[in-house]
């Protein structure tokens, strides 16, 4: 619909002119496409600034969102209690003994070296660590060291890594046949490690930490590197200079080849005596030949503010080369 310019009476769509006053129509069509298309052009900007802004606050709702959720899943995270549970102790081929277990909230694999596991108190070895079936199962293996001879066994596993002990205890029922076969079940006493209370992990991997120190000195003929791992009270630092300087002499170098805690004794509060079966790879540079060598040794540990140290060596036994 057409309005007159001048004095805004309606005005037909095909007429020329006003009939009220005359004006010419053209003027009056072109005034209202003008503001016809004004209006458009104002409809449209602000439908650009509704769909820009739309835009704005759907993305800052989901950054917000995206944060919100990635600090809860990191709370969560840092609230999962790492913990590991015996879901199946396995005896069908007693004395050798399988446990499966569940390792819950762990960020890496479990490692067989931060393990140590007992039978009714008595410290096992030569344990092996596989992978289970399912999602975060480990299969622990190990030979019983069967001196008892009851039904009954409480199996208790210890794992720790980064500085953080996890627990886990199980008990199951010795076959018929071990029980009632005491020869079979004796045979084993050879792979009994004692340990009399708390102190076997703490022990372990200080002795752990010697080994690995021992080598790194013999190979570099240098005491510096067995210093945080032994008593500097005692008398070994200097046997060890000694010591050095006839493998220098012959060109010795060493590696571990294996090394197993086989007893335990608590001598008193702050003093045990622990014995170690070591296997070593040594090579006589200056006689151009190497030998595999192992060893009975036990040694002396002190119990200092900064831990277990090895205090002394009592005695060597060598087990023979080839």
């Amino acid at each position: 619909m057409n309005y007159c310019k001048k004095c805004g009476e309606i005005i037909k769509e095909n007429a020329k002119f006003c009939s009220s006053c005359g004006s010419p129509n053209h003027l009056v069509n072109n005034k209202k496409a003008n503001e016809m298309n004004t209006i458009k052009d104002k409809t449209k900007n602000n439908n650009h600034k509704i769909i820009f802004f739309a835009i704005i606050a759907i993305l800052i709702i989901g950054i917000i969102g995206a944060v919100t959720f990635i600090k809860i899943s990191s709370i969560k995270k840092e609230n999962s209690q790492t913990s590991i549970d015996v879901l199946y102790v396995d005896t069908d081929n007693y004395p050798n003994v399988i446990l499966t277990i569940q390792a819950n909230n762990y960020s890496k694999d479990l490692e067989m070296k931060n393990f140590t596991l007992k039978e009714e108190d008595v410290f096992q070895k030569d344990l092996k660590l596989d992978i289970g079936a399912e999602e975060n199962q480990y299969k622990i293996s190990y030979k019983s060291s069967g001196k008892a001879t009851t039904g009954e066994r409480n199996v208790k596993i210890a794992y720790l890594e980064d500085g953080k002990e996890t627990l886990a205890e199980k008990s199951y029922s010795v076959p018929e046949k071990a029980k009632n076969d005491t020869k079979t079940v004796n045979s084993n006493s050879n792979n009994v490690v004692n340990t009399y209370d708390n102190n076997e992990i703490d022990i372990k991997n200080a002795m752990d930490r010697y080994e690995n120190d021992y080598i790194r000195m013999v190979n570099t003929k240098d005491t510096y590197y067995i210093k945080d791992a032994i008593d500097l009270s005692g008398s070994l630092i200097n046997e060890f200079n000694d010591m050095l300087k006839s493998f220098s002499e012959q060109k010795i170098n060493e590696s571990l080849i294996n090394h197993e805690i086989e007893e335990i004794k608590k001598i008193s509060e702050t003093q045990y005596q622990v014995t170690i079966y070591e296997k070593f790879n040594i090579s006589y540079g200056k006689k151009n030949e190497s030998k595999y060598t192992d060893f009975r040794t036990t040694y002396i540990l002190n119990k200092t503010n900064s831990g277990f140290k090895v205090y002394a060596i009592k005695k060597t036994d060598n087990l023979g080369s080839k």
